[in-house]
């Protein structure tokens, strides 16, 4: 009997290669959105607990220098927000087009695979029938030497 070779195993293993690298390459961006999800939340974070400081500072006597700090550190803190909004959209742009480069070469790989799959099932189909066909052979051979098998 002949062992199963799948013809096209070279270019399945060069279509797993690259779905590997497209899934690190997914992870990888997965993990910057993660970054940049939790850097939005710290800036999030310091922008209330600057509000907080604000409206207790309002309550107490007028002090123009510690409005005017304040202020402009809310500005500062508005860029800082805007740039880790903007860097999160990045990323979610970054992670969504890794996603969709990961579903087309898992695509393809599937298709080898499945292939392979319908080809080994083949060549089992044919192995059986040779296999029956030899047994089928060896049976007549023996019944034609032995005639009182046959009575």
């Amino acid at each position: 009997m002949k062992r199963f070779r799948f013809r096209l195993e070279s270019i399945r293993n060069l279509r797993a290669m690259r779905e590997r690298e497209v899934r690190q390459a997914l992870a990888a961006a997965l993990n910057r959105l993660n970054e940049a999800e939790a850097s939005l939340a710290a800036v999030h974070a310091r922008d209330a607990a600057l509000a907080t400081a604000l409206r207790e500072a309002r309550t107490e006597r007028f002090n123009p220098s510690v409005h005017i700090a304040g202020a402009r550190a809310m500005e500062r803190l508005a860029v800082e927000v805007a740039e880790a909004q903007k860097i999160r959209h990045d990323a979610m742009l970054a992670r969504h087009t890794a996603h969709q480069e990961w579903l087309a070469a898992r695509r393809d790989l599937q298709v080898l695979e499945r292939l392979e799959e319908r080809d080994r099932l083949l060549h089992h189909a044919e192995m059986l029938r040779v296999e029956q066909a030899e047994i089928d052979e060896f049976a007549g051979l023996t019944a034609a030497r032995n005639p009182l098998a046959t009575s």
